[in-house]
């Protein structure tokens, strides 16, 4: 196995005086540029399916003329890892067996860091990095004369070679410049590494420059050449364990393949080998899936647990969420065909929802049980006001805030509240998002150099609300339309839900708000009709009793209410105590959508009654029981000639008081 650099060595260590003065004056220049250089060792494991890329490079490394190659691919595809075989199956012949081809050099890479180099000031960068160049020939020349070996030859690879041309920090002209300069013919031969968006934006932008490179695409590699570049690394790192089994490769290529698309195979799945190498040295066991799904909840926040279970879900939207039985039957059937998916990896969120419908009715609501459900106690939900995006200069940071999001929390569940007031940029950038699962943008790095990410969001689930639509599901223009719509199959019910359906798509598109091609995108439109009255009372009910259970639980303080009583009211007809039938009767204000609503009750709750128990407590710190009532000068009579002019009170109990 040929290393020109350990042969050099060993002449030195041999007292041979030139070999020792050239390694010292590499040593010395090399730490004068910050140690920009270091070598390009052969690769360890054999790759597999890249024997392409490695003919398209050697090609390229012997023609006469313009001998620059760039291998273009995404982060993580492997081009460092081809440059590394391809200097191991050059030197060992490998390359000549397998082609058939003659190989007259042996290849010296050297690794050229090009963030080094940010020390050095810019009115001296030019000079430095054109003398480069000529230094490495100078060095392969005096190799080949203490080595006696004509073949040798120095190869300069630049990974991220676009650096190359916005290091000079004044955009791409003066380094595009310089670059064209050096490459036009270059004292030693040169390969660059970079992704297609950065050779695009930097380098293809400038022709002639562009004209030095010869592209080498590298390709995603397919499942099977993944696995056994995972088994060879695994083989040549973890020498004293035990093979993992292919069951076990699978399961890593599969949930990097759903969960991080933002990656390439195979760097994105070797970071998790070496997160499972170092478990198995620190406890001493067998790696199993348990294991590989801690490693990917702790190195990469996310959850490889199956978390679909339908039923659940919809047993806590029945409990919580209040009417909206049509709502709830849609969301039970999305949620149910979760269970049996047909979509392939790398395409669209896991699932998408449009709710539509007046402020309060259970929109955002339903999304937060949605989210504590699949993922208890980890905070996947992440609510973004559309009020933040109106105007198109705010659309990148609008891309770069979900894309920021996806990145550090794969799992995440993404509601996007009132998309009506968003600028133009934002619908096209969540159909982009609806449609292909990923998201474009860019960031700055310390140097003020801009980079393009681009996040993958096809383990996320996408929610948007609208209030637009919503006079469509109202009482009066349901006619026939029921609340159980949604949850029987029969064919009338069906032909009115189609009727519905209709008349909100056609409204969304009447307001101006949304295109057809938008809307068209997600699973399910769903509506969210208005609260009647009965259903306000239940929703009083619910979160008045969450109010007095915290006092109790946390302060040992009892709230007592009045004996429920039968409420006959125009809106009303049901049993329950004069407390909830006030706090209801003032907010719905005889079935007005327009005050009534879950958040209007529960503002109420936590700001109105709460105040008054608070008062209470403070005027009597020693007592532990209260009666809360509606006051009878002004409490909501059968009658109907309610008065909503008073108040609840708070009294503390006496000592006999029954109730």
């Amino acid at each position: 196995m040929f290393n020109a650099w350990e042969l050099l060595k060993k002449k030195a260590n041999s007292c041979d005086q030139e070999a020792e003065r050239l390694l010292a004056e590499y040593k010395k220049y090399n730490a004068s540029i910050g140690n920009a250089f270091t070598q390009v060792k052969e690769q360890v494991y054999p790759i597999k399916g890249r024997e392409t890329e490695i003919d398209r490079l050697y090609s390229i490394q012997v023609r006469k003329q313009t001998p620059v190659a760039c291998l273009i691919g995404i982060p993580g595809s492997g081009k460092t890892s081809i440059v590394e075989q391809f200097v191991k199956d050059m030197n060992t012949g490998a390359y000549a067996r397998r082609t058939g081809y003659r190989v007259f050099n042996k290849f010296v890479v050297m690794s050229l860091r090009i963030g080094r180099l940010s020390y050095v000031p810019k009115n001296q960068m030019q000079a430095v990095i054109t003398t480069m160049f000529d230094v490495m020939k100078k060095f392969e020349l005096r190799m080949r004369k203490i080595l006696a070996d004509d073949s040798i030859r120095f190869v300069v690879f630049a990974d991220e070679v676009h650096l190359l041309v916005t290091i000079f920090g004044e955009g791409t002209k003066i380094g595009g410049d310089i670059l064209k300069d050096i490459l036009i013919n270059p004292p030693v031969k040169f390969i660059g590494a970079t992704t297609r968006a950065e050779f695009d934006t930097y380098i293809a932008t400038d022709p002639p420059l562009a004209q030095r490179f010869k592209e080498v695409p590298v390709n995603v590699l397919p499942q099977h050449e993944v696995h056994s570049a995972l088994a060879g690394w695994w083989k040549a790192q973890a020498v004293k364990h035990e093979p993992l089994s292919d069951e076990l490769i699978d399961y890593i290529i599969s949930a990097n393949a759903s969960m991080r698309s933002q990656n390439a195979e195979p760097r994105k799945s070797i970071d998790i080998l070496e997160d499972l190498l170092a478990y198995e040295d620190k406890t001493g066991k067998r790696v199993n899936k348990d294991v590989i799904a801690q490693v990917f909840r702790s190195a990469y926040n996310i959850s490889l647990e199956n978390r679909w279970d339908a039923d659940k879900i919809i047993e806590n939207l029945n409990k919580n969420i209040k009417g909206q039985e049509f709502a709830r039957g849609e969301l039970g059937l999305m949620l149910q065909s979760l269970k049996y998916p047909t979509r392939g990896y790398g395409h669209r969120p896991i699932m998408s929802a449009l709710f539509t419908g007046s402020t309060g009715v259970g929109k955002t609501e339903t999304v937060k049980i949605i989210a504590n459900t699949l993922y208890p106690n980890e905070n996947v939900l992440n609510i973004i006001s559309m009020t933040d995006y109106q105007t198109p200069d705010r659309e990148p940071a609008f891309r770069k805030k979900i894309g920021e999001i996806a990145l550090h929390q794969p799992n995440a569940v993404l509601l996007f509240d009132e998309i009506e007031k968003a600028c133009q940029g934002v619908f096209d950038t969540l159909l982009f998002v609806l449609d292909e699962g990923n998201v474009t943008y860019e960031t700055e790095d310390s140097a003020r150099r801009t980079n393009v990410q681009n996040v993958s969001l096809t383990n996320t689930c996408v929610f948007v609300t609208t209030n637009e639509g919503s006079e469509v599901f109202t009482e009066d223009a349901q006619h026939s339309v029921r609340a159980t719509l949604g949850t029987t199959n029969s064919d009338t019910e069906k032909e009115e839900y189609r009727n519905l359906s209709n008349m909100i798509f056609n409204s969304l598109i009447a307001s101006g708000k949304f295109r057809a091609e938008f809307l068209g995108r997600f699973d399910r439109i769903i509506p969210f009709r208005s609260l009647s009255a009965d259903e306000c009372v239940a929703i009083t009910k619910v979160k008045l009793n969450e109010l007095l259970d915290s006092f109790s639980k946390i302060y040992n303080v009892n709230i007592h209410l009045d004996a429920p009583v039968k409420w006959s009211e125009t809106s009303y007809n049901c049993v329950e105590n004069d407390v909830v039938i006030y706090i209801s009767y003032i907010l719905v204000k005889a079935n007005n959508p327009q005050r009534g609503g879950a958040r209007s009750v529960a503002r109420y709750v936590d700001r109105e009654v709460k105040d008054g128990i608070v008062q209470a407590l403070i005027a009597n710190p020693d007592c532990h029981d209260f009666r809360m009532y509606v006051s009878k000068d002004n409490r909501i009579y059968n009658s109907g000639a309610a008065d909503t002019k008073g108040g609840i009170v708070v009294e503390p109990m006496g000592d006999n008081v029954v109730w």
